[in-house]
């Protein structure tokens, strides 16, 4: 009789094992690898999805990179045009030129240089001056009247 219980039992087990493992006619082992399929194929899809758009970031950014370095080059070219022209523009020559001829100047005959000079630094100046050497107060002197010559714009009305 032992015999007969445990068959029962264990054929009820058995029974009742084969149940769990189907569920509605599918077996549980085949619905896991189901779903456990479909997670993988959403997972990859999401992946590919993601890596795919970040490769368009970086064109999009290799394409912007680029225009901006086509204008940066252009810019660059430009301002070397525009700087020569100032070089051209701005030589002595070229303004005392523009000075006869477009706004009629001319040369001036005669001078006068006025100079302010305020007494309380011209004190000041002339103390210092009387402790350096005579050298010293000619070679400033000399190159006072140079810079003047240099400096100083000889203008004169047309008559």
């Amino acid at each position: 009789m032992n015999k007969l219980l445990r068959e029962e039992y264990s054929y009820q087990f058995k029974s009742g094992e084969q149940d769990r493992n189907n569920y509605n006619g599918i077996s549980v082992k085949k619905k896991t690898y189901f779903y456990v399929y479909i997670f993988l194929i959403i997972l990859i899809g999401s992946l590919l999805v993601l890596h795919i758009s970040h490769l368009l970031q970086v064109d999009s950014f290799n394409y912007r990179i680029n225009n901006l370095e086509q204008r940066l080059n252009l810019l660059k070219e430009k301002n070397n045009e525009l700087q020569l022209k100032v070089a051209s523009q701005s030589s002595l020559s070229k303004i005392e030129q523009l000075a006869k001829n477009k706004l009629e100047m001319v040369e001036a005959e005669q001078f006068e240089v006025l100079v302010y000079a305020n007494p309380d630094k011209y004190d000041k100046i002339e103390n210092k001056d009387k402790n350096k050497s005579a050298d010293h107060f000619i070679l400033a002197s000399l190159y006072n009247k140079l810079m003047d010559r240099l400096v100083n714009v000889q203008a004169e009305a047309p008559h």
